[in-house]
Parts: C-alpha cells; structure tokens; sequence
C-alpha cells in the first residue's frame, strides 16, 4: 500500500499524558493522550520524520458506539477492560489482548462495554513498514486491506499473550528516548507483529490474493498525491490514471489491490473525512460543507455521512461539542494513569 504524508501542526497540551519525550523531534501531537481518549478523530501530522504515532487511550466509562475515518494505518490492542469494535456491519468484541486493524481511510467505530478500558492504538503511515522485500513479495498492508471479517482479532489465548507481550515491548521502545535507532527497532517489532497475523488471515482469502511488485504499486504515489492537492475537488479516475503514466483500467486495478478498495470508494472516504474535520472546527453550513468538498448537494451529503458514520452530520456536531466541553471534568476526575511499563502486570497479560 502506498499513502501520502501529509499533516498540519497541533498544539501542544501541558495536561497531556506524553509517551514521546522527545515530542519535538517525533511528534508534535501526542496522540493517546487522556484529554483525546474520548474522542473519534485523531489527527495526527505523519510526514517522513514522523512516521508513527503512538499512545495508549484510557476510557473511565461506558461509551456509545461512535465511528471514526482518518488518514494513516490503524493497529489496536486491548489492554483492558472490554469493548466492541465495528467494522460496517461487522462487528466484534474486545478484551486482554485482542487486535484490530483499520485501513487507509477506513470507517471504523468502537464502544466500551466495560469502564476504566485502555487501549493501544498506533498509526503509521503506510510507507513505513510497507518495505520491499528483495527475496519474496510479501506484502506487508495486505492485513489492512482484506475484509473487516477476514482479518485476525487474537481468538486464542497463545495470540492474545503474544499481543500483550507486543505491547510491553513496544511501549519499552517507545520510552527509550535517547535510542537514536528506535524508528527502525519500531518498524522490526511491527514487522514482526504483522507478520504473525497476517499468516492467520483465512485461507480461501490467501488463494485468491495477488501481491503487486514493491515498486508496482508505488507507481500510485503521484495519483495519490493529486488527490491531496485537490481534495476539495472531485479527481476523475482518468485524471488519476494519467497521473500515474497508466492506462485508465491497469490502474484501477492496480488501486483496489495497492489500498483496498476502488478509487471511487477512497475519493469518497477522503471527501468524507475533510467534512468532518470541518464539522469540528467550523461553524459552516451543511450545504456550505457539502459543496466545499464535492458533494452533490446537502441531502445527499446527509445521507452519505449518516451511512458511513451511523449518525447524522449534526449529531456528529454536537457530539463533538459535547465531547470538547467535558474534557476538563474528565481530566479534575480521572487520576492520570501511569504509563510505565509495571501497568502491563503479569494478571493482566494472563487475563
């Protein structure tokens, strides 16, 4: 899979629970942090030198089922408590040790069924672990791009340790700031996680999967990155194509194999994504917000985003404000948990 790196600055908050010590030099958003542990969206600035983002998200109570869609690479592990993870219809439930993944742009929502859960959750951008392999062509975002129903969740006991075990290790890398290899030790441990999933992924899945060349799929990057610079505007797939010196229908076929989905279908996650990132930070109009990223019309707009994100862009709205406003009362009630790596005791690894 090939992405676009991409972001804009955040602010800083002194309250933050910060993992990244050296938060100039990797991030300049933690992410995870408890002030954002309630909120859908995260928006994080990946760019070469910020290829990930990492934190651990706490929720001190039940939750309704809220959906989120964001750029970068998704991988999430329970570290307690309990909760259920949506895919679409697809759904599932979490605890100790189970995974998800999310794609590029993929809607996914959550809810917790069982407070004081913390979560995992790391975002990368593509590039950074899809690496050519000079003796094989395995394909390193394939888990990301299968069904939601196909990828793996940790059923067994042997696989929600190992996921545990993962997460200690990576939170171990994550905290040894003066580390200057620790993007590359990052990347390994990935690698190695990915891997031992992806070989979980249902057979009738594997027969059927064709892995495109390392530099094949890179080809994309120009179209991708025309979407970006035009992404207030509807991108023909013609266009794209020629973006990329390639024939209208190799690259279609290219693009479903190299992201996992259609054209059609990651145009309208970005345009979908954009309008909400106004929902929060604007006080436009639906129809403002429709015509501003490339919808038909508000109603139509409404029924897209009602579909996708299983609530109406209004009610979306004033989650968000309900969410921004109760940030502070959350943080005066919550004792800030430590991040250490005690928290990830031998109880909670064999739960």
């Amino acid at each position: 899979m090939v992405g676009v790196q991409f972001g804009r600055k955040m602010k800083k908050n002194k309250k933050n629970i910060v993992l990244d010590k050296e938060s100039k030099s990797r991030s300049d958003r933690p992410a995870g942090d408890i002030e954002h542990s309630r909120l859908q969206w995260v928006d994080i600035p990946f760019d070469a030198e910020h290829p990930i983002a990492f934190g651990i998200n706490v929720y001190p109570n039940r939750t309704q089922c809220h959906f989120d869609i964001h750029l970068g690479l998704e991988i999430g592990i329970c570290l307690s408590g309990a909760g259920r993870r949506w895919f679409g219809s697809h759904s599932f439930e979490i605890e100790p040790g189970k995974v998800w993944f999310a794609g590029l742009w993929e809607p996914h929502g959550f809810e917790v069924i069982k407070p004081q859960a913390r979560h995992m959750v790391i975002q990368i951008v593509p590039e950074y672990i899809d690496t050519p392999e000079p003796f094989t062509s395995f394909d390193w975002t394939r888990i990301f791009k299968v069904s939601p129903d196909r990828r793996p969740t940790s059923k067994s006991k042997t696989d929600r340790d190992f996921s545990l075990s993962f997460a200690k290790k990576m939170l171990a890398i994550v905290q040894q700031t003066d580390d200057p290899n620790w993007l590359i030790r990052a990347r390994l441990l990935l690698q190695e996680f990915i891997l031992y999933f992806s070989e979980k992924i249902v057979d009738s899945e594997k027969s059927n999967y064709r892995v495109e060349p390392f530099h094949q799929r890179q080809k994309l990057l120009p179209a991708l990155i025309l979407l970006e610079q035009r992404r207030c505007q509807n991108v023909s797939i013609i266009e794209a194509a020629r973006a990329a010196h390639m024939g209208r229908s190799s690259f279609s076929q290219m693009f479903r194999s190299a992201v996992g989905v259609s054209f059609g279908k990651y145009c309208q996650r970005r345009r979908l994504a954009g309008a909400i990132c106004d929902l929060r930070s604007t006080d436009l109009k639906l129809a403002a917000i429709a015509q501003r990223w490339g919808f038909c019309d508000a109603a139509h707009f409404v029924r897209l985003f009602k579909l996708t994100m299983h609530m109406t862009p209004s009610e979306y709205r004033q989650y968000w404000m309900d969410s921004t406003s109760g940030r502070k009362k959350i943080l005066k009630a919550l004792p800030v948990p430590s991040l250490d790596l005690p928290m990830f005791q031998e109880n909670i690894i064999n739960t």
